[in-house]
């Protein structure tokens, strides 16, 4: 689903993976961590969870929601909030 972005395909993605790992300390994330993403997202393709093993210490737990856009918690709000009291447990 496209929203009228003008970007080329690509592009949006590439801009979000440079402007995060710009910002990425030293070091890997040592916490637990929780990844929910909409499948049908249109400004952070999935594509972008793929090759992130290097970033964290332990591999973190992914979630994807199908029929989600970018807004997941609202879209989704039952999903998000059974994700987190799971895996906050």
């Amino acid at each position: 689903m496209d929203r009228g972005h003008s970007a080329p395909r690509g592009a949006r993605e590439d801009y979000y993976r440079a402007a995060a790992r710009s910002r990425i300390p030293p070091g890997k994330i040592e916490a637990p961590t929780l990844l929910i993403w909409g499948e049908d997202d249109f400004a952070l393709r999935i594509e972008l969870t793929h090759g992130m093993d290097g970033l964290f210490e332990r591999e973190p737990r992914v979630e994807y929601v199908p029929n989600t856009s970018h807004w997941v918690m609202e879209e989704q709000p039952e999903t998000v909030n059974r994700l987190l009291l799971d895996f906050l447990a």
